[in-house]
């Protein structure tokens, strides 16, 4: 069962309960070509997740819950599941529109809200103000939804000239 959302900014949104276990509401842009499989197969990143789950579940399960820090949050998997496991969790996203993504997410799952502490900013080595290029979908390069590119002081840091984005 897809349900459809749109936000208060005009996001079209899409959310699914996932097949992971424990299961877990997910929110996702469906034009992003990742979320295309992740519809039919109700999990994203198969191996990922496994291995996320194996290195992570104990702790989870701890009293209180173990601590995950999610850096470059994007839609919320990983956020998600990790709460679903019974972690807090503390993640960073500086895209507006990727954290809209992420907190309906949280909102679609009882419980999750108290335990995730979302952060706006970018991570990196070296404090300052940073340029992101946000990849846009569609067109020849049907994209995947992520950062492009990340500009600072320094200069460029990552960069995929060939998709269509915006600066952040």
């Amino acid at each position: 069962l897809v349900n459809k959302w749109t936000t208060p900014t005009g996001q079209v949104l899409e959310s699914v309960t996932t097949r992971t276990h424990p299961p877990f509401t997910f929110a996702f842009i469906p034009s992003d070509a990742d979320m295309q499989r992740m519809r039919q197969q109700l999990i994203l990143e198969p191996m990922l997740t496994l291995a996320w789950h194996e290195a992570i579940w104990r702790c989870c399960q701890r009293r209180g819950g173990g601590l995950v820090v999610d850096v470059g949050g994007n839609f919320g998997w990983y956020t998600l599941y990790s709460l679903a496991l019974g972690c807090r969790v503390v993640v960073f996203e500086p895209i507006p529109a990727y954290q809209e993504v992420l907190m309906l997410g949280v909102s679609l799952n009882p419980g999750f809200r108290e335990r995730v502490e979302l952060h706006g900013n970018v991570v990196y080595d070296t404090p300052g103000n940073y340029t992101l290029r946000v990849p846009i979908p569609g067109g020849r390069h049907r994209k995947k939804l992520g950062m492009t590119g990340m500009a600072g002081a320094h200069g460029v840091l990552k960069s995929d000239y060939n998709a269509k984005a915006y600066s952040h």
